[in-house]
């Protein structure tokens, strides 16, 4: 048991690490604990924006001496991929830290809380991982990507192979690394600190195994944006939906939309109250409840619930007051209220639900 809990201690905060990365001699370090953006400066004249729902960073390790091994995941949370003339020149991943979780322990637990504090990452101080992309050599006949990895304001050039393709305005990345997590400072039962007796079964391999899967698509033009959206409201569905947004029921609720949108926004905290502990009849939104926001009406949607996690939220009742954090406020023609996403509910001071990243996306 021991041996489990130390493998995804370094396991999860290797993560965090990791869209991309391999061992490489250190560059740099950040003093200041600023955090600059790498997406913001990137060459190349064809932009495709990382589609997180479907990109996903798959990592394994084990322990130095035992056959013991844990497999996790981590969703990324923005970035940009710059092409020219169908060759990539650039690019840039962002990930929030806060993401860090363990396939089996999820995120929401005392281990993965002591991950993000000082002695681990340091959330607080260092709440983003980044990867900006410098350029792609070919060796023998093989792509790989180089770039620089900040972690906990540590930068460093790094390298690793990867297989891609460009088609239909889909770029698509498929890349498999092993880094030194000591090359980051990362030193937490690592043998090579010459304490190997003392760690003895205890010690974790300094190796971590990833497979990383990036989808990337090229947005659309405006006058591209333009013609689909013709297009659509010539359909029957395109007729209807406009026929509902210039009724009443659909000015109300793009109304009510735009009372929050600020909130929303930020994903800064909303009190409301509970109204109702069931959607409207004929919702397919998964769990939800109704709730009222500064005397508005709103749908509060987690969608399908996987290993209990609204298990804290079902004990929720009507006129229990709640703060809620969401970054997405929707709505559909079927519905007479804006669909708020449950990304956070606090009761009484205490957090009763936490959206966790999903296998494979957010």
């Amino acid at each position: 048991m021991n041996n489990k809990i130390l493998i995804i201690n370094y396991l999860i905060l290797m993560i965090a690490l990791l869209p991309f990365s391999c061992q490489a001699p250190a560059k740099e370090e950040n003093k200041n604990n600023t955090e600059a953006s790498p997406l913001s400066s990137q060459v190349g004249n064809e932009k495709y924006v990382i589609n997180t729902k479907e990109s996903v960073i798959t990592w394994k390790g084990s322990m130095l001496i035992s056959t013991d091994s844990h497999t996790g995941y981590v969703s990324l949370t923005k970035g940009e991929l710059m092409l020219e003339n169908g060759q990539l020149v650039g690019g840039a991943v962002e990930i929030d830290m806060n993401t860090i979780t363990d396939e089996v322990h999820g995120s929401d637990n005392g281990l993965v809380e002591h991950l993000k504090d000082a002695d681990f990452f340091d959330v607080k101080k260092f709440p983003l991982s980044t990867i900006a992309i410098t350029k792609f050599p070919s060796e023998k006949g093989e792509h790989r990507v180089a770039g620089n990895l900040t972690i906990k304001g540590i930068t460093r050039p790094v390298t690793f192979p990867a297989k891609m393709e460009v088609k239909n305005g889909i770029f698509k990345a498929d890349g498999k690394l092993v880094i030194n997590r000591t090359h980051w400072g990362i030193h937490y039962n690592s043998a090579t600190l010459g304490f190997l007796d003392n760690l003895a079964d205890k010690a974790i391999s300094d190796s971590v195994k990833f497979h990383i899967k990036i989808v990337a698509k090229k947005p659309l033009s405006t006058a591209e944006r333009e013609a689909e959206r013709k297009k659509w409201e010539a359909t029957p569905d395109g007729i209807f939906y406009k026929k509902w947004e210039e009724s009443p029921a659909g000015k109300k609720v793009y109304a009510n939309e735009a009372k929050i949108r600020e909130s929303i926004r930020d994903s800064t905290n909303m009190e409301g109250f509970v109204t109702s502990l069931s959607l409207p009849q004929g919702a397919r939104l998964g769990f939800g409840v109704m709730v009222r926001i500064n005397g508005d009406d709103y749908i509060l949607a987690f969608g399908i619930e996987e290993s209990n996690e609204f298990e804290q939220l079902r004990s929720l009742k009507v006129n229990d007051k709640i703060m809620i954090k969401s970054r997405n406020v929707s709505h559909a023609p079927k519905y007479a209220y804006p669909i708020v996403a449950g990304d956070y509910v606090e009761r009484d001071s205490k957090i009763i639900y936490k959206r966790v990243p999903r296998k494979g996306g957010c």
